[in-house]
């Protein structure tokens, strides 16, 4: 009876000779991950934050400097392991550190991506109701002065 599961059939992730031939800077693989969540207290957001480094490569084979990468959220929706092989949805900086807020997991064939509360909308909507209310009241006067 043979394995209905043979080892070939598992991907072991992609390794460092694969991300060597791999010519795009869009690539990357993951390493030093760490989840943590902050805030969650009486006046803030609770927030996850997902933060990894990613070695690249140059079209050339080269070498990039390692990327620092955040996302952070109030939701995370996938998840990046020790040496999974990313790709960023558009063009990375050289070098430093920036925020993303989605990429793809080549490893697991899965996006990740983090969503972030729309805390500037729900304030507009606010205000705009109160000035709503003010200008309403200020006509209320009005027309209550202009009658008597």
């Amino acid at each position: 009876m043979s394995d209905p599961y043979p080892p070939e059939r598992f991907d072991a992730g992609p390794t460092p000779a694969a991300l060597a031939t791999a010519r795009d800077p869009r690539l990357g693989i993951a390493y030093a991950v760490a989840v943590r969540t902050e805030g969650g207290g009486e006046h803030t957001v609770q927030q996850v934050v997902l933060t990894y480094r990613l070695r690249r490569h140059a079209p050339n084979g080269r070498p990039l400097p390692v990327l620092q990468v955040e996302m952070r959220g109030k939701r995370l929706l996938g998840m990046v392991a020790e040496g999974d092989l990313l790709q960023a949805p558009g063009p990375l900086p050289p070098g430093g550190a920036l925020q993303l807020d989605k990429v793809t997991n080549l490893t697991t064939g899965a996006s990740v991506a983090v969503f972030r509360p729309r805390t500037s909308v729900v304030a507009l909507v606010i205000v705009l109701v109160l000035l709503g209310m003010l200008v309403f009241l200020v006509l209320f006067i009005l027309v209550g002065m202009l009658a008597s």
